[in-house]
């Protein structure tokens, strides 16, 4: 039997587990960077009230999210996060999937994103799933690594 998969737009009310994901999956990565990965920082209260987080209910709890901003010229990804409890599971796949549909809903044709270079399971799944590698550069303190992804019509 497949598990039931929803996404929808996230609430106030979803804060704290949004708070509490990030925590969960950027946590591994302390132990290899010098500070908090900035999604660990972020104020998602304001990207909540902006409409640019979209909650994944895995058999209805709370499993991931993303984070898209529709840009003049494309779709920013700004933030993908799976709970750790469902890493595994093809879930992040399915987040940049509706990232995809996203921004064909807006009329856009590219995604952009970025990741530290720290992150090296990031850049090898996004590198896997089609992004190209555009950028390097260091931006807040942060090693980036900058992808974009064409989609087709």
């Amino acid at each position: 039997m497949t598990a039931n998969i929803e996404i929808r737009q996230a609430a106030v009310i979803d804060l704290p587990s949004i708070i509490k994901c990030f925590q969960g999956a950027f946590s591994k990565y302390l132990t290899r960077m010098d500070r908090k990965p900035a999604p660990m920082l972020k104020n998602y209260a304001d990207y909540i009230a902006n409409d640019w987080v979209y909650i994944l209910n895995y058999d209805h709890q709370f499993a991931g999210l993303i984070a898209l901003i529709n840009e003049p010229a494309y779709v920013h990804l700004d933030t993908v996060a799976v709970v750790p409890a469902f890493q595994g599971k093809s879930l992040g796949k399915h987040l940049l999937q509706f990232a995809k549909i996203f921004a064909k809903q807006h009329g856009q044709r590219e995604i952009r994103l970025l990741t530290n270079e720290k992150m090296t399971e990031n850049i090898a799944i996004y590198k896997h799933l089609g992004y190209v590698e555009y950028d390097r550069r260091l931006d807040a303190g942060y090693h980036r690594v900058y992808f974009k992804k064409e989609l087709e019509l």
